[in-house]
């Protein structure tokens, strides 16, 4: 007998169990449907998280997906091969003699969501194999019909399936309830090695806490770092089983890169400072490819005449800060976002290079050994200032976004392929000043590249197709000076979530939402985020969590699959409106630039020991 078939016999025999000491009356045979959850070599490399839904209806048609059909939702953590397949036991909760939906889905860094469904029912007194997969093919792919899924070559194939032509696991189904699977199932079962060898047996997913990871802390949690004077949450990342934050750390005049590695729980792992004793380094930023973690951002060297800027790229592992490049000419180089390359390059850097007043937007090409494969720096028109604070890749692809600093701050657009494809570059920029763009994702329900931040001082978020044309903006309609500062598109609904900020006494205050026609924010005036850069949104312990700084010397993390604790978020309601913005497109200018590789062996790493609190105020 195969070590799936084992797993699942003693979750029957546990649901029996408790069956019988509830006092219920004993089915003589039980009624499930289990889930085997498998997924191509990318995804398994890239994903943190894997999210399943279930919906149920007594009709005979496909449940909907809302949240009244919903029976039940469970996130689990993944890391590499060991994590998969993952095996989910469902149970009829309410509607038995219906149909279910199950949606699996992920989010990945540069490519988006990625899912899978399957509609089908339950057969009473058997127990059915629901088998899905989710495919490389369908990274970037554009979104089926509601009854479909995307398949093995990246297209939409019928999703429903009849309850009786699903397989058997056992040979107790009925004759007349489809085939009987017998020895040949048990084969099959036990040929597929990457069914046994590893992967996650979850437990029946109405099964309590068992049945994934543990949730998440009761409160947000607090780092306090009383040893240096200052701490600037810049970028995050998940790592292993916990969560990056990366930024910077001011002790006396000196600046140094900073790290903090931690559990979903609230516990810390290590904290560190990086950086020469007489030179300034930050983080900007931080991503994760599969077990693959980098942080990025300058450090302030001197391959010139005097200081200069250059691009700083440092591996991070579970026990600490890696190998550490700089790149750079004489002039200005550094990077604010990193980004997966998907199909362009290992990993995409977006900056700016050049000397201010003249400063022009920099995109870099990194391989998988950190070394730069091409860069290109870009300008929109003449005489104008350009920079990028962060990107994604689509397909084949680069999307960049920052701002044009001419005669006023103008948000900017840019579309960007590999110096070895056909790919024109394309660029946009509004038609109003006091706008700018920080960060952009793909929404796969609408095929749209989302770009989060201002019009007209105003936070908004802009939509894009592929091709770089603009179809429209959402206003979140807020005091002057606010902004939005990232954006992530929640896997159930298709509803955008947000960060921003809002500016009083020069102190940005960041919140968060959920873009539904009326928004409750989640204000925090005990925090503080650095204005006009990303707020780090990571998946890690089974939530999504908002990063920031507080009380000057401190990391706040905010977990979000629940409301924040009360005291801690202050709730304000506001209505989307929809924005008009025609823009304009303007031309793009790529020129090679050529960078000098060092490998950076002259700083130094510091310890850093912080007080952890499961609080907010500081």
């Amino acid at each position: 007998m195969s070590a799936a078939r084992r797993t699942l016999l003693s979750l029957l025999s546990l649901l029996s169990l408790l069956s019988t000491l509830s006092g219920c009356k004993e089915e003589p045979t039980p009624t499930h449907v289990l889930l085997i959850l498998e997924a191509d070599p990318v995804i398994r490399e890239q994903a943190r998280s894997v999210r399943v839904s279930a919906y149920a209806t007594a009709a005979s048609t496909a449940p909907p997906r809302d949240e009244g059909a919903l029976t039940d939702r469970r996130d689990w953590e993944v890391s590499g091969d060991a994590s998969w397949p993952i095996r989910v036991l469902l149970t009829p909760q309410r509607f038995a003699e219906g149909r279910y939906r199950i949606v699996a889905s992920t989010e990945l860094d540069g490519f988006g969501r990625v899912e899978t469904q399957v509609i089908s029912g339950y057969v009473a007194g058997e127990v059915r194999v629901v088998r899905l997969r989710l495919y490389d093919a369908c990274l970037g792919a554009g979104p089926c019909e509601a009854e479909e899924r995307c398949d093995v070559v990246g297209e939409c194939e019928d999703a429903v399936v009849a309850p009786e032509a699903l397989e058997c696991l056992d040979s107790g189904c009925r004759p007349d309830g489809g085939r009987d699977a017998g020895d040949d199932a048990d084969a099959a079962h036990d040929a597929a090695p990457s069914a046994d060898a590893g992967g996650r047996d979850a437990g029946p997913i109405d099964a309590g806490a068992d049945a994934g990871p543990p949730p998440p802390p009761a409160s947000p949690s607090r780092f306090d770092f009383p040893s240096v004077d200052s701490i600037e949450v810049l970028g995050g990342a998940s790592l292993g089983d916990g969560v990056l934050v990366v930024g910077s750390a001011m002790v006396g005049t000196n600046r140094d890169a900073f790290a903090l590695h931690y559990l979903g729980d609230g516990g810390s792992r290590w904290a560190s400072r990086f950086g020469e004793a007489t030179r300034n380094e930050r983080f900007y930023a931080a991503a994760a490819r599969g077990t693959e973690v980098v942080a990025a951002g300058l450090h302030r060297g001197g391959r010139g005449t005097g200081p200069n800027n250059d691009l700083l790229l440092v591996r991070v592992g579970p026990t600490g800060l890696g190998m550490a490049r700089t790149y750079g000419t004489t002039e200005d180089e550094l990077l604010y976002g990193l980004t997966p390359g998907g199909a362009v390059a290992h990993w995409i850097g977006f900056g700016e290079c050049g000397v201010r007043p003249n400063r022009e937007a920099l995109v870099v090409a990194f391989d998988s050994a950190l070394q730069v494969e091409w860069a290109s720096c870009a300008r929109a028109g003449a005489g104008e200032d350009a920079f990028f604070s962060s990107g994604i890749v689509v397909g084949n692809t680069i999307f960049a976004v920052g701002a044009i600093e001419g005669t006023g701050s103008r948000t900017f657009v840019a579309r960007i392929g590999a110096p070895d494809t056909a790919t024109m570059p394309f660029g946009w920029r509004s038609a109003d000043t006091g706008s700018r763009a920080v960060a952009a994702t793909w929404d796969p329900v609408t095929s749209r590249v989302l770009v989060a931040g201002s019009l007209m001082g105003l936070p908004a978020l802009l939509r894009f197709d592929e091709g770089g044309s603009f179809h429209g903006a959402t206003w979140v309609p807020l005091d002057s000076g606010a902004a939005l500062t990232n954006v992530r598109v929640d896997g159930v609904e298709g509803v955008p979530f947000v960060t921003g900020v809002t500016a009083s006494d020069a102190i940005f205050l960041p919140w968060v939402a959920a873009l539904r026609e009326t928004i409750t924010l989640q204000r925090f005036d005990d925090a503080s985020v650095t204005a006009f850069l990303p707020t780090p949104i990571v998946e890690a312990g089974g939530a999504r969590r908002v990063v920031v700084q507080s009380g000057g010397r401190a990391v706040l993390d905010l977990p979000f699959n629940r409301a924040p604790e009360a005291g801690c978020g202050v709730p304000a309601t506001s209505s989307p409106d929809e924005a008009t913005d025609g823009g304009e497109a303007v031309p793009l200018t790529l020129t090679p630039r050529a960078l000098a590789a060092t490998v950076f062996d002259a700083a130094t790493t510091t310890a850093l020991v912080p007080g952890t609190s499961d609080r907010c105020a500081p």
